[in-house]
């Protein structure tokens, strides 16, 4: 429900996709965007073209942005770095191997006090095998890289986000990664409650913005940055580099609670759906959230206690958003990833998780799985048998759901499709659009 002091679903509701969402919120915040079309993300790569190019659409600061083709996902790493560095607001949309062509860039930016903004269609890293659906290997083969990783589990997620993930930038002086799942949250088209740019223009911290420009690389003052240093020095510079990291989930929630205001949707770094004393709860990033959150609500009409956490901020990992999250009557956590790392203990939204918890001694039982991988969706009545394999004497832990693995035996059984559909719903399939 909207809050009293807004009316802006009335101004603005359309039907729109996410990568539509997120290019409509990013340009806002755009000065400078560079571009190389790469599947799930072509389209908005084309929309923020057309406006700058076609329409002559101002951003929320009053200007036209510049957007530039470049010759490849390198390229436009190397034109991104070099046009933050001159003091422009700069943002791009990318995907898989596009985002790795990046990752030399990405390292660069991480400690340099540039506000960018990297829009992702999480799609898989091909391999030896190919496929354009998605996962979250592309992201996960980043998050080292040092960049603020932020997850939208919907389109309105994807319009929301991007705000956020702009704003933040500006607060923190970080590059951020906003990434949503290809196609699944890309593509489809659902109803979305759009911000004015106006709006968006008063969740810019001008005097951060200010200090950015001042910092600029400009003849007329110039600096000296991006040295190369010995090893009497580097720990400590790069300690000292590093604190900026430390103070970013609080910024973001703090952007979240501005967005949150304008829109009447809360946003929190970590959001729980489900029982109020919930037993068991998934953690999860994505859109499979609202898989999870319709078996949820089946199940605890038959009196189950369940619940889902999603996962907003991935990177800097908070700790204490976590726990806020958490409900206390949960006994047992499952996490599931949607990336499988081979070679790996755990994999990485597991083992955050796990050091979260450990760091802090407490004792309840974390369990690890995988699921989507290569873009296969994860039902809700296979959600249900996660559930119930965690509260088993003794469940199966590091398992993969959704298909049947006859090969290591690590998947949990695929249970029996369950109609979860509401009574007196009608569903449509439209052919021909």
């Amino acid at each position: 429900m909207l809050s009293n002091n807004t009316n802006l679903r009335l101004k603005h509701t359309m039907p729109s996709d996410g990568n539509s969402a997120a290019a409509y919120a990013g340009y806002a915040f755009t000065e400078t965007s560079f571009t190389y079309p790469i599947t799930p993300s072509t389209t908005a790569s084309e929309l923020v073209e057309s406006w700058a190019h076609a329409d002559k659409r101002k951003n929320a600061m009053g200007v036209v942005p510049t957007v530039v083709m470049m010759e490849h996902e390198g390229g436009v790493a190397g034109a991104m770095h070099g046009a933050s560095v001159t003091g422009a607001l700069t943002s791009t949309f990318t995907s898989s191997q596009g985002l790795l062509l990046m990752l030399p860039n990405i390292f660069k930016l991480r400690y340099g006090k540039v506000p960018t903004v990297f829009h992702v269609a999480s799609r898989s890293v091909i391999t030896a095998m190919g496929t354009i659906e998605c996962d979250h290997s592309d992201v996960m083969a980043i998050r080292s890289a040092g960049a603020a990783l932020l997850s939208s589990s919907s389109n309105q997620d994807c319009h929301d986000l991007a705000a956020v993930a702009h704003a933040s930038a500006i607060k923190g002086m970080v590059p951020f990664v906003h990434f949503f799942d290809g196609f699944r949250t890309s593509h489809q088209i659902t109803n979305v409650d759009f911000l004015e740019y106006d709006d968006f223009k008063t969740l810019i911290d001008q005097e951060q913005l200010q200090k950015f420009r001042q910092r600029a690389f400009n003849p007329n003052h110039p600096s000296f940055r991006m040295m190369a240093i010995d090893s009497s020095f580097h720990f400590q510079a790069d300690i000292a580099a590093g604190y900026l990291h430390t103070k970013i989930p609080d910024i973001v929630q703090e952007s979240m609670d501005k967005v949150g205001k304008l829109t009447g949707r809360p946003l929190h770094l970590f959001d729980y759906y489900g029982h109020p004393q919930a037993e068991s709860v998934i953690v999860v990033m994505g859109s499979t959230a609202q898989n999870i959150q319709e078996a949820v609500d089946y199940m605890n009409s038959q009196g189950k206690k369940y619940g889902v956490v999603t996962v907003r901020l991935f990177r800097p990992f908070s700790t204490k958003h976590l726990l806020q999250a958490l409900p206390k009557s949960c006994k047992v956590v499952t996490v599931l990833d949607r990336v499988r790392e081979t070679g790996a203990n755990s994999q990485p939204l597991h083992s955050d998780v796990c050091t979260a918890l450990t760091s802090i001694d407490d004792k309840r039982k974390v369990l690890g799985g995988v699921f989507g991988i290569g873009g296969r969706e994860l039902t809700p009545s296979q959600a249900t048998s996660v559930f119930e394999n965690s509260l088993k004497s003794s469940p199966n832990n590091f398992f993969t759901v959704g298909i049947n693995d006859d090969l290591t035996h690590t998947s949990l059984p695929l249970p029996k499709e369950i109609d979860m559909v509401p009574e007196g719903t009608k569903q449509c399939i439209f052919w021909d659009l």
